[in-house]
């Protein structure tokens, strides 16, 4: 990401990670993922959370694979061998035979506090939703009305309140590897969306990471698993620009191209309508083909056809239909990022 560039709250794609991938994201068990995780993580227009309810499932999941990792770890500085039948036994009761948990908890603490400093140095993930009250009654009605689990019926209600207060007001997609929590919430829309009403919240997206783009109607769904690792940016970019262009659609306007004129006036930005402008001048987003930048043009972009003001509604139609507008972006290696050809052009939330 630039670091001029703007993050709108408005204009972004909010994921919510469950706590499978969070434990994969620090095993690195599917390297794929993990770029790909890493990838939207640096995008301007994207924002990964969590809840401090997943956190401490994710802590109680780390704290057990501490144990085990650890336990073999002294045994074979000890020169030991762990009985497997001891250890599927007493593994959960943490009473390995030599290596009691209290023995272990110091180094144990250590190793899931940096797991924990990971999720968020590494990944830029924020646990940002609170344990609050408002969650409990959300999430009894989800349970008992569904399949759903009590504890699938918590991840979904915690990510879309931030805390007692405060909701999510845009669309939430929760990433998961839970196959059953993905089946069930799409089987219980209906149900899911008529108890959330009740609070005034709408129902998350559930995506599996093994197909994504799943909740995407033009399609096109990924495994994560299976794609090679060296693709992954070039997926969440793809997926990412996809998301935008389906959420925001009667928001999108066209494209930038190059545009070659004699004596341009500084700061001319060009581009190609992709469907008719209702208003002859708009507040305007500009996203970065590779979405590394949101721009906003100052001041508002007043629309120029053949160096004349458009009459709105204004019709793209063949041939030249090339639109341009002034900005006032003095550093040149910004507006040549800006004015470059492909990125895509938004009319700006607020002025909607």
């Amino acid at each position: 990401m630039e670091t001029w560039s703007a993050e709108l709250e408005k204009f972004r794609v909010n994921f919510f990670l469950d706590t499978n991938i969070l434990c994969y994201l620090v095993d690195d068990t599917y390297p794929t993922l993990t770029a790909f995780i890493k990838a939207l993580g640096q995008m301007p227009v994207v924002k990964l959370y969590s809840s401090e309810y997943v956190l401490a499932e994710f802590i109680g999941v780390r704290k057990q694979e501490g144990y085990f990792q650890e336990t073999l770890d002294r045994a074979g500085r000890d020169g030991r061998k762990v009985n497997v039948s001891s250890f599927l036994k007493d593994n959960k009761k943490y009473e390995i035979p030599n290596y009691p948990y209290n023995d272990l908890a110091e180094a144990i603490k250590n190793h899931v506090g940096d797991e924990v400093d990971q999720i968020t140095g590494d990944f830029n993930i924020q646990f940002s939703c609170n344990f609050n009250e408002n969650l409990l009654v959300p999430m009894m009605k989800v349970c008992l009305s569904t399949k759903v689990s009590r504890e699938d019926s918590l991840v979904l209600v915690s990510s879309i309140y931030k805390n007692s207060t405060e909701k999510i007001s845009e669309d939430v997609i929760i990433l998961t590897n839970d196959g059953d929590f993905e089946r069930w919430t799409q089987e219980s829309k209906e149900i899911i969306t008529s108890v959330l009403q009740d609070f005034e919240v709408n129902l998350p997206y559930v995506e599996h990471v093994s197909k994504i783009g799943t909740i995407i109607p033009t399609g096109g769904q990924k495994n994560l698993y299976n794609e090679n690792v060296e693709n992954a940016e070039e997926l969440a970019i793809d997926y990412i620009t996809r998301i935008l262009l389906w959420k925001y659609k009667d928001h999108y306007i066209g494209n930038t191209i190059v545009r070659i004129c004699p004596n341009p006036p500084a700061g001319l930005i060009a581009f190609m309508p992709k469907r008719a402008l209702t208003e002859a001048n708009q507040y305007l987003i500009i996203l970065d083909k590779k979405l590394r930048f949101v721009y906003c043009p100052q001041p508002k972009s007043v629309f120029y056809h053949r160096g004349s003001p458009i009459s709105s509604p204004y019709n793209p139609e063949g041939g030249n239909s090339i639109v341009t507008f002034v900005c006032n972006e003095t550093n040149e290696e910004v507006y040549n990022a800006v004015k470059a050809e492909g990125n895509l052009i938004f009319v700006h939330p607020d002025a909607i």
